[in-house]
């Protein structure tokens, strides 16, 4: 690029010096004159005389003429920041980011060689998007310590050219949810604030493919948006959509575009769950990392278009992160969508941060403390030195309304179920349910990511190829049945335990389901989990073989740690400062497989060192040549119990499946537990329960919520066992608490 830059910095001192010119009225407005000679230099040489011609008059323009007056900066566009813009941590960061940039001096290829949108490199669109957007707020926040610097204007440009080139009909950058929105959101600032420094001929091709970017989310996704009956898409793509068309229409008022914002808000607020998760594909659960575009995408709508539904729907997001995030900044990954176990360092500071200050949240605003975010100047505007945290609530069970199920926290130990139902059907082509239930082990609530283990899966996997089982995790989802798709579940969440039962047809990754049935029973006391796993065929079939397995997690790539499987006992297995026993199995053989978490992906691929592991329960294969045969009724169980390894085992643990029940019992030292699910049709007695004046009754549907979470909810009283005959109805369970200290 530099035998570029030689004869446009030689052509733009020709034009200095020539009388009948007048000096450009700033040195930003230069410094544009100076990119323009570049960019046609290199268009040229790009086989694009076009670009070129354009690309020097336009440096003619700027150098002839002054440019327009600048209005005042919109505080919807640019919101200002609070105090003393030297002593925010988030604008701190965003100059040294900015400085980094200018430093690099990037420039990028023309034509073919610049890329598209998602490119063998990376993405290089979201990249340059993102980095857009810093240099900028650099340049036209009132606030900045840069505003108005030359040394931006030529990163800007280079950065827009290289993605308007490409924001044509037919492109497939047409769009992409990875940069249209930030794309937009920067144009619409620079246009507006500093329409000084924009040469003619890029402000034309740009607003030409701003427009053919948004007719085409319109035309694609504009009936779907505008459909009046419920349905979900998937939010962290529509939002971001959303927002360029948003960002679009505020440039070029436009009824038809702003009938699709307003519908499109609609839209996705059916997917905004109670405590303020979104679902994902599918009405899958969220995949943690990308709830931030939720948040920022629909806030940055509500400023955008004064849309008090968007922001009201921001703010109904206020539990999401306090909920899902431990003291230590670890994120649960557990209950993710089945392909989306990222086990990132992805904190939710970004997101806690926008809501702390919305809603005066303390707690979002502790974790917006304990791992702040890397710094924009939009995200800077959203700090409150003023707001207190509340410290990590603990010792607490909890009904999570997004995942319908319970969550719990006892120092570093925490748990988590769901139950919620995906809405499958027997012609789904789903991509299902990994696990009901997921634990996590970390080191305290300070550190670089302090997770020292995870239950991630607990389930079971028919094998039906002859291939070798496979040892990726995408590639294990895909060639195994292994993931819930027609489901039922229930749960009752209590005050100091909770339990969840589970029945569910299993499938392959995006298939259909099969005739193999999986139930699961929990216990969740505050020191432990204790299971009851079983696969049934539902009709005769064939299998190579039938597999119960779990799923535990270190870390991912470069961070976390590489534990190794250690034996303890027969069937007691440690894995980090985790513990799993298998109380009872009709396996006769446990091994451990090395895996790491979204290993085999096409598109997240990750560094392989065996962050985690895969416990498979097995037995002996009659005819490895061929598939064995399976009778109607044949049935595979286990019984797990998962704790921290430095709490003593349960005193006592029993099962049985007898009567159409799924029923265990547990003796820890915090109470003893009795569970019954009955994942029939037919209303079952439960007669084999031990009573006593002091045990306490939880049933399907029970959903207690703490004074931190709940303060007006009241707690309701405890139901004693009553001692006539207790009949459980089809699909619900019943939990008899004993607490320890009325034993």
């Amino acid at each position: 690029m530099l035998r570029y830059l030689i004869p446009a910095i030689l052509a733009l001192a020709t034009a200095l010096n020539a009388a009948e010119r007048p000096a450009p009225s700033t040195p930003a407005r230069a410094a544009a004159a100076v990119w323009c000679e570049e960019d046609a230099a290199a268009a040229l040489a790009a086989g694009q005389p076009e670009i070129a011609s354009t690309g020097q008059a336009d440096a003619k323009t700027l150098l002839a003429t002054p440019g327009p007056s600048l209005p005042a900066p919109s505080s919807a566009l640019l919101p200002p920041i609070p105090g003393d813009i030297k002593a925010n941590p988030l604008a701190r960061d965003f100059l040294k980011r900015v400085e980094t940039l200018l430093r690099e001096n990037k420039t990028f290829a023309k034509g073919p060689e610049g890329g598209v949108g998602r490119d063998a490199t990376g993405w290089a669109f979201i990249t340059r998007a993102d980095q857009l957007t810093l240099l900028t707020q650099a340049f036209c926040h009132p606030q900045s310590p840069l505003a108005g610097d030359a040394r931006l204007v030529a990163p800007i440009l280079r950065r827009v050219a290289s993605i308007s080139e490409y924001l044509v009909p037919g492109s497939k950058s047409l769009g992409d949810f990875g940069f249209c929105d930030t794309f937009a959101d920067a144009w619409l600032i620079l246009h507006t604030t500093r329409p000084d420094i924009l040469p003619p001929g890029l402000t034309a091709r740009t607003e030409a493919g701003l427009k053919t970017n948004a007719d085409y989310i319109v035309q694609k996704w504009g009936a779907t948006f505008a459909d009046p009956s419920v349905h979900y898409g998937v939010v962290n793509m529509d939002v971001r959509r959303l927002l360029a068309l948003a960002a679009t229409e505020r440039l070029f008022p436009d009824p038809e575009r702003r009938a699709m914002v307003e519908s499109g808000v609609r839209y996705l607020g059916h997917s905004v769950l109670d405590d303020g998760a979104t679902h994902y594909a599918e009405r899958q659960n969220e995949a943690f990392s990308y709830h931030i575009a939720a948040v920022r995408g629909l806030l940055r709508v509500a400023q955008l278009t004064d849309s008090a539904e968007a922001l009201a729907l921001v703010r109904a997001m206020r539990w999401y992160y306090p909920l899902s995030v431990e003291p230590g900044g670890v994120a649960e990954w557990s209950t993710a969508a089945s392909w989306h176990h990222y086990w990132n360092t992805v904190s939710g500071s970004d997101g806690a941060l926008i809501l702390a200050a919305l809603t005066d949240c303390p707690h979002n605003q502790r974790i917006a403390l304990a791992n702040p975010p890397r710094g924009d100047l939009w995200l800077a505007s959203f700090v409150r030195p003023d707001l207190t945290p509340a410290p990590a609530p603990d010792r607490y069970f909890v009904y999570d309304r997004n995942v319908q199920g319970p969550r719990g926290r006892f120092g570093n130990w925490s748990f988590v179920g769901t139950a919620r139902n995906f809405g499958y059907t027997p012609d789904s082509v789903a991509r299902g349910k990994s696990s009901y239930v997921g634990a996590m082990l970390t080191t305290g609530p300070t550190g670089n990511w302090p997770l020292d283990a995870a239950l991630q899966d607990v389930g079971t996997a028919v094998k039906l190829s002859a291939a070798p089982l496979p040892e990726g995790e995408m590639p294990w989802l895909k060639e195994l049945v292994c993931l819930t798709t027609v489901e039922s579940t229930t749960t009752t969440v209590g005050e100091r335990c909770a339990a969840l039962g589970a029945d569910a047809l299993l499938a392959p990754y995006a298939k259909k389901a099969t005739p193999w049935r999986q139930r699961q029973a929990w216990i969740f006391t505050p020191e432990r989990l204790l299971g009851l796993v079983t696969i049934t065929a539902d009709a005769d079939t064939t299998a190579r073989e039938v597999l119960g397995t779990l799923m535990l997690v270190g870390g991912r790539g470069h961070w976390g740690k590489k534990h190794e499987l250690k034996t303890l006992a027969p069937g007691r297995y440690s894995y980090g400062g985790l513990a799993v026993t298998f109380r009872a199995r009709d396996f006769a053989t446990i091994t451990g497989q090395p895996t790491d978490v979204m290993s085999g992906s096409s598109i997240h691929g990750v560094d392989t060192p065996g962050k985690a592991l895969r416990l498979l329960l097995q037995n002996p294969v009659a005819t490895p040549d061929q598939p064995t045969s399976y009778t109607k009724g044949d049935s595979r169980f286990y019984v797990v119990e998962i704790h921290p390894l430095a709490t003593a085992p349960a005193l006592r643990v029993a099962h049985s499946r007898d009567g159409g029940l799924l029923t265990l019992a547990l003796q820890d030292g915090t109470g003893t537990y009795q569970l019954a699910y009955n994942p029939t049709a037919q209303a079952v007695p439960w007669t084999r329960i031990a009573r006593s004046e002091t045990s306490v009754l939880h049933r399907s549907g029970d959903a207690f919520r703490p004074a931190w979470i709940a303060p007006d909810e009241k707690v309701p009283p405890s139901t004693p066992v009553p001692k006539t005959e207790l009949v459980i109805p089809p699909g619900e369970l019943l939990l008899i608490e004993q607490p320890a200290l009325a034993r």
